[in-house]
């Protein structure tokens, strides 16, 4: 019976791990000529920009509301924004790395939060920093 066990055990170990990512690979990717990376998940993309934490906040605000969306709920001391756009739900979050430096993530959920949907938080992001 230790044998056998000793022979699954690997494997369980394996697919306990892999199960434990849902799957959600991180994609780096980037533009050498300017300047920007970004990393991507299933339902998320985040990365560092040069710009002021009160300019990236400012800038998603305006790009919610200007698409139609809805701000459910925004504090800009945590740097938190949660908002409805196109039926998904909408994340975001800004952290301030430097005076002129940010970080920051947007993930988005469609179908009741059920599903990622990293199109839409990608085209969100790219919007984002075409605006800073």
């Amino acid at each position: 019976m230790k044998s056998i066990l000793k022979k699954i055990y690997p494997a369980m170990l394996a697919i306990f791990l892999l199960s434990g990512s849902y799957g959600c690979a991180v994609v780096v990717a980037g533009a050498a000529g300017a300047g920007a990376a970004y990393s991507l998940t299933a339902d998320s993309v985040s990365g560092n920009i040069d710009a002021s934490k009160r300019a990236a906040f400012d800038n998603f605000k305006k790009i919610v509301i200007e698409e139609g969306g809805k701000i459910i709920s925004s504090n800009y001391t945590d740097g938190n924004i949660r908002a409805k756009l196109n039926g998904r739900d909408i994340y975001f979050s800004v952290k301030k790395l430097t005076e002129n430096a940010v970080n920051i993530k947007i993930r988005a959920r469609k179908g009741y939060q059920l599903l990622p949907d990293g199109d839409e938080a990608l085209r969100l992001y790219k919007k984002l920093t075409a605006r800073l």
